[in-house]
């Protein structure tokens, strides 16, 4: 960091670091942050140590991919496609498309759950992410931020090609094939509807329409706050 960054109670800001690993062989990885903390004329020096474990995973595994996204550090999982499509592409100018695989609410992308959703349409040439959503519920319903994070975690493809030296097919950044169970059946609904330019194929799972239609109308009140000045 050139500058430095000052933070006031309650609030919180992402720290983004890169770290250059020198030993392949090397599985463990350690930091230590130091922060100054200002009470008045005093002034406190802390640290906070890190400690970074590595895991060494097959490029036919699911792995963890992060990117920024709206001033945060949002994930999702990737899944290369099997390296048996290259050969379809003998000139190196392929480029697959990607299946977007949304989760239900409640449900980290991070999961076992989610990260074995997909396995049987491994082997497709095709690239497959799971965004996180920004949450586990994605409060939105994979409308306004959620959609948002969906298009980050795409973008965020070409990035970890770049960064991995993958020399395999590239990734068709502007073809989706959106999937989604429950809560991501719906948003399946929501960006087939909305990025038609990108969707070419939508397979929602007991996905619902809209929340209206989710849950009775009836059941759903509003709180009114009466204030006495």
């Amino acid at each position: 960091m050139n500058e430095p960054l000052d933070l006031l109670g309650y609030q919180t800001r992402p720290l983004v670091f890169r770290i250059y690993l020198g030993d392949s062989s090397q599985k463990e990885l350690s930091a230590e942050i130091l922060y100054k903390i200002h009470r008045g004329n005093d002034e406190i020096v802390q640290s906070l140590p890190l400690r970074l474990r590595l895991t060494e995973k097959l490029v036919s595994q699911a792995q963890k991919l992060t990117y920024y996204y709206a001033g945060i550090v949002s994930y999702a999982i990737l899944r290369p496609p099997p390296v048996t499509c290259a050969p379809a592409f003998p000139e190196g100018d392929g480029a697959l498309p990607v299946i977007v695989g949304l989760h239900g609410a409640g449900v980290k992308a991070d999961s076992v759950q989610v990260r074995e959703m997909l396995d049987a349409a491994y082997g497709t040439c095709a690239w497959i992410i799971s965004p996180s959503g920004v949450t586990p519920w994605s409060g939105d319903d994979w409308h306004t931020w959620g959609a948002g994070d969906v298009e980050a975690a795409v973008d965020a493809i070409a990035r970890w090609i770049d960064s991995t030296g993958w020399d395999k097919v590239r990734v068709s950044q502007k073809e989706w094939i959106v999937v989604g169970h429950s809560n991501g059946g719906q948003g399946a609904w929501f960006l087939a509807t909305h990025y038609p330019d990108k969707v070419i194929a939508a397979a929602p799972v007991s996905g619902y329409s809209s929340i209206e239609r989710f849950r009775a109308s009836a059941l759903i009140r509003a709180l009114e706050v009466k204030v006495k000045l």
